[in-house]
């Protein structure tokens, strides 16, 4: 069984919170991360919300369902009886002490009012995704490189960093391309199934959570309107939020996509990304990029279907870009939460992919399949640097290149699976 990054900050969540929520899209392994630590969570009892026999008792009376509970206990897909936070509230209020009840869920709690207001205070959150590059290749308890990085004062101090361990790390862009058709699923990765299964699988994903999982966030009455958005959602990875073009583009109207888009980030299968905005005298953009957590369900969903197909697409690196980032988005969750990741952009047209932000310090990342970046790819860097410095010491292009190299005296080209380990 693959060793999951996230137990550490499970155990610890569980010693300081007195409810602790994991959430995440179906089958990222949720329920097999709690059944792995279930000795030193020491559970009482474990409830699934799946069985219609508990939903009913539980919204009946969920005072007395959450009375009757042996603590600690574990309510899995707690979303499917949303009566009973308002109970855990109270049990909580009255014994406020950590490791009480431990949820989980197939839906972003945030963005569930009734959760936010109940448990305000009372709880602490653990986004679960599916299995990192990390956790693929066995290198789970290791610093992140990532945050090496925001150590750095200087792109050359960078380049010393990525040249005493990059030869510990090295996909070829063909395996990096498996990597982002597999995707993030344990039932897919851990097993290596076939082509055929892997996309039957797939299909049998997106119509569970169409017919299962929709009904919990609200009614949806035309339900292959809602996968035409997802599917061009999905197509459109690492691309501005545009609902008035997405509209446009399906002949619905801006607000039908943006209910969608907002049932998609529920379920978990969406995140955004803001842009960076402050006022240094240029006119920035202000409108969100939208990403797919994972990029096998994204390409499946786009039609395409195998590595020819995905090597040969026009869109390879923005799926490129949409796997790295959902990778340092998991990164920088686990390890330091305070960390803030943003893109950057002008109106003018200077882009970088990715600005992160910690404390006072900005490190900018472009993402390229080009094992050679020349520094005229790289314009959209010096840009940045210039108008952010010195938050904005140097930047990094995380790129297919074997070796680290600098392009120039601020800009380091580093591999990226090397980053993202």
């Amino acid at each position: 069984m693959i060793k999951r990054e996230a137990e550490g900050r499970l155990l610890r969540l569980w010693r300081e919170f007195p409810v602790v929520l994991v959430s995440g899209a179906r089958q990222v392994g949720k329920t097999t991360l709690v059944d792995m630590l279930s000795d030193r969570l020491r559970l009482g009892q474990r409830i699934s919300f799946d069985h219609s026999g508990s939903r009913q008792r539980a919204n009946e009376d969920p005072e007395l369902f959450i009375e009757g509970a042996r603590l600690p206990a574990f309510l899995d897909e707690a979303q499917k009886s949303p009566a009973v936070f308002d109970a855990i509230k109270q049990q909580v209020d009255r014994h406020r002490r950590p490791g009480r009840f431990l949820l989980s869920g197939s839906a972003n709690f945030l963005l569930l009012k009734r959760v936010s207001e109940s448990l305000a205070g009372r709880a602490s959150r653990l986004f679960l995704r599916g299995l990192s590059l990390r956790e693929r290749m066995s290198r789970v308890g290791d610093a992140p490189h990532l945050l090496e990085c925001l150590k750095a004062r200087t792109a050359r101090r960078a380049l010393d960093q990525c040249h005493a361990t990059a030869d510990r790390v090295h996909l070829s862009p063909r395996d990096l391309s498996q990597h982002l058709l597999e995707g993030r699923f344990p039932e897919l990765v851990a097993r290596r199934r076939s082509e055929a299964f892997r996309l039957a699988w797939l299909e049998a994903y997106v119509d569970a959570f169409v017919e299962k999982d929709l009904p919990d966030f609200g009614e949806i009455r035309h339900r292959e309107e809602f996968r035409r958005v997802w599917r061009l959602v999905a197509a459109s990875a690492a691309q501005l939020r545009d609902l008035a073009s997405f509209g446009q583009a399906l002949g619905v109207s801006y607000h039908t996509v943006d209910r969608y888009l907002g049932l998609l980030e529920q379920g978990c299968h969406l995140f955004r990304l803001e842009p960076y905005y402050v006022n240094i005298g240029k006119r920035l953009t202000k409108t969100p990029k939208i990403f797919s957590e994972d990029t096998g369900l994204a390409l499946m969903l786009a039609g395409i279907r195998g590595l020819e197909q995905l090597e040969a697409s026009d869109r390879r690196g923005a799926w490129l870009e949409n796997f790295a980032i959902a990778e340092m988005k998991t990164l920088t969750e686990l390890f330091d939460p305070s960390i803030q990741l943003w893109f950057w952009r002008t109106l003018a047209g200077a882009e970088v992919d990715l600005l992160v932000e910690r404390g006072a310090r900005l490190l900018p990342i472009e993402i390229k399949w080009s094992s050679r970046p020349t520094r005229s790819e790289c314009k959209g860097l010096e840009t940045l640097l210039s108008d952010l410095k010195p938050r904005a010491p140097f930047g990094i292009v995380a790129c297919g290149t074997r070796e680290p190299f600098l392009v120039t005296d601020r800009i380091v080209a580093v591999p990226l699976p090397w980053l993202l380990i």
